[in-house]
């Protein structure tokens, strides 16, 4: 894989994964639309990585401070009472579904979607993952805030996520509509969606990054330069993903429609390319 190949996909992951359009269906779309091959093995794990370092940065004071409420329970075994010593839990039962639906479904998933139409079907997954986001964002009351989180809604969310093992519907989407429908503001549900992505970006990246050897190139089509350069694109465009959707939700009208409607812009377009080339495949 060309250096080029990888700034695109780099750019893609790092944008996508975080905002509600799904990354695999944009990498899936970019391979689709310029013939290339997508990102895979050790690749595609560092181009999990910047996205995790991304978040890790970013919510960096929340981390720290999860982590040091989680040491005091431990060390002093106290009764979880406040936000901060409670959000481990929360994120367990968050992460609990979404890895359960990898490790069981993962495989057949892929072998769907490595079928002859399966543009098709990552076009139908884009445009269907699309309607719970919109109908969800404009039909939830938004009235609970981060300090109502519950298991409850811990597991909502969690099995909202695991949806995402289907590409075109995207983490993030799936997350944040799990949050609206359980009535949390836009900012708390993207916020606590972001949280609940980082365990799982970091065992993605993991299980890919297990392939990597020092000894030659991490790749037989991929240089170590290629990799350098993946890893930052992905983690500069995660955080400016991050910072432009958080800014975007927190505004009181920072409404889905526009993310829903690029969903089926894109969906629509791999739909009119791969009947364009079919038909001319057949009459050629």
């Amino acid at each position: 894989m060309t250096t080029f190949q990888v700034i695109i996909y780099s750019i893609a992951q790092g944008l996508c994964e975080l905002l509600p359009v799904s990354a695999a269906g944009h990498r899936m779309a970019i391979a689709f639309f310029a013939g290339w091959p997508q990102p895979s093995g050790v690749l595609l794990g560092t181009l999990y990585l910047g996205s995790t370092l991304a978040l890790l940065t970013y919510f960096i004071h929340d981390w720290v401070s999860m982590l040091s409420c989680t040491i005091q329970l431990v060390i002093y075994r106290k009764r979880p009472m406040t936000l901060d010593e409670r959000m481990p839990l929360f994120l367990l039962l968050a992460t609990l579904p979404g890895v359960t639906a990898w490790y069981y479904g993962a495989d057949e998933v892929q072998a769907l979607f490595a079928e002859p139409h399966a543009p098709l079907l990552l076009a139908g997954s884009l445009a269907l993952f699309t309607l719970p986001l919109v109908w969800v964002d404009g039909w939830s009351r938004r009235n609970r805030g981060m300090f109502d989180w519950s298991i409850k809604d811990s597991l909502a969310v969690g099995f909202f996520q695991a949806l995402a093992v289907i590409p075109g519907c995207g983490r993030t989407n799936a997350a944040f509509a799990g949050g609206l429908l359980r009535n949390f503001t836009r900012e708390s549900a993207a916020k606590f969606g972001f949280f609940a992505a980082l365990p799982l970006l970091a065992l993605a990246s993991g299980y890919h990054l297990r392939e990597l050897s020092f000894s030659g190139d991490p790749m037989p089509d991929l240089s170590w330069m290629s990799l350098i350069v993946g890893l930052v694109i992905s983690y500069l465009a995660s955080l400016l993903a991050l910072g432009g959707f958080t800014r975007y939700v927190a505004r009181g009208n920072g409404t889905m429609g526009r993310y829903g409607a690029y969903r089926l812009v894109l969906a629509v377009a791999i739909a009119a390319v791969y009947f364009y080339r079919a038909h001319y495949s057949t009459q050629g």
